[in-house]
């Protein structure tokens, strides 16, 4: 791809910093393909212009931007059983019930 097949958005300047060498490969590759959306990334303005934006929206950058790059580590087993312990003790007025406790042992 020749140098003047690029947008408009660079100028002479931006192109003497990117090896626009490498813009006319075939990227097949998953691989390939990410490195390809982070050149497209550094092209448009790169961290620089993703701080001017996050700066003129931080409610955007905050909400919907950040959660995404954020990965969770959590991970959460259940046992499929639920269990309900109130603090507050049940009363006639909480209707019939039946107290499936197990007895305390003696032991």
């Amino acid at each position: 791809m020749a140098d003047d097949n690029l947008p408009q958005v660079l100028g002479p300047s931006d192109l003497a910093l990117y090896d626009t060498s490498r813009l006319d490969r075939i990227r097949r590759s998953p691989q390939r393909s990410n490195n390809a959306v982070y050149d497209a990334f550094d092209l448009i303005g790169g961290v620089p212009r993703l701080a001017v934006w996050a700066d003129e929206n931080p409610g955007e950058f905050f909400t919907k931007l950040l959660p995404r790059t954020m990965q969770s580590h959590q991970q959460t087993e259940h046992s499929g059983e639920i269990r309900i312990i109130s603090a507050i003790p049940r009363t006639v007025l909480d209707g019939e019930f039946h107290d499936v406790t197990p007895a305390p042992s003696d032991d």
